[in-house]
């Protein structure tokens, strides 16, 4: 008489696990069976040497990472962007000089530039009174100045910016004033309507917003929202 293995008593529920193509885990869901789909992918496109050189930094900066993880996870949860000021980004935009134009997007030279963001630059130049100079200026991205600008963008230092600051992380950030539709600059225009429309943020819509806020006091911008 022979022995073997006692039988193996297949499970009468199964929730499955999917790793990857979600192929299989739509097949078993057509079934009515629970599934959790895991959207992984291997890591680097597979390539050896880079999964090698991944491993080692993380294995040397895991804990680091892991805590800049769980700090920004903290910010989001915990953050309130507060508006606390209006004034000219010459002012306040922490690096800006006399002679800066902030604009959208990396570092890059004039002559790299695309038009749009030419366009944008000559009407932040003439609305600054620098008549069309363009070439004794200090083009600087905005993002390196802790400021965000919006599609085309470009501000010197006398535009009207939103000071917001954010408790949970210590920060403070900038943001121009929405230029509104049309033709302006934040759109590529150089037009004299565009310009225009900067002298206007500059002159009435920024110092009419400012003294709003230091009537009112800090404002939670995700109560506005």
């Amino acid at each position: 008489m022979t022995t073997g293995p006692p039988p193996v008593g297949l499970p009468s529920e199964v929730s499955v696990v999917n790793l990857g193509l979600p192929l299989f885990a739509d097949a078993i869901r057509d079934q009515g069976r629970p599934v959790t789909q895991v959207d992984w992918r291997i890591p680097a496109g597979g390539d050896l040497d880079l999964v090698a050189a991944l491993t080692r930094l993380y294995g040397r900066h895991g804990a680091a990472v892991d805590e800049a993880n769980a700090e920004v996870v903290r910010r989001l949860d915990t953050g309130v962007p507060l508006l606390v000021g209006i004034a000219g980004a010459g002012d306040v935009v922490p690096g800006m000089g006399e002679r800066t134009i902030l604009h959208c997007g990396p570092a890059i030279a004039w002559d790299d530039m695309g038009e749009p963001l030419r366009n944008s630059v000559r009407a932040a130049v003439t609305a600054e009174g620098w008549g069309d100079e363009t070439e004794h200026i200090d083009l600087e991205p905005a993002n390196h100045h802790s400021t965000v600008v919006p599609m085309a963008t470009a501000i010197g230092p006398s535009a009207p910016v939103f000071v917001v600051e954010m408790e949970a992380g210590g920060t403070r950030s900038f943001t121009p004033i929405n230029q509104g539709p049309g033709d302006v600059a934040w759109f590529g225009k150089d037009a004299p309507a565009a310009v225009d429309r900067l002298v206007f943020l500059r002159d009435v819509a920024g110092p009419l917003l400012a003294d709003c806020l230091r009537g009112s006091g800090p404002i939670d911008l995700f109560s506005v929202a």
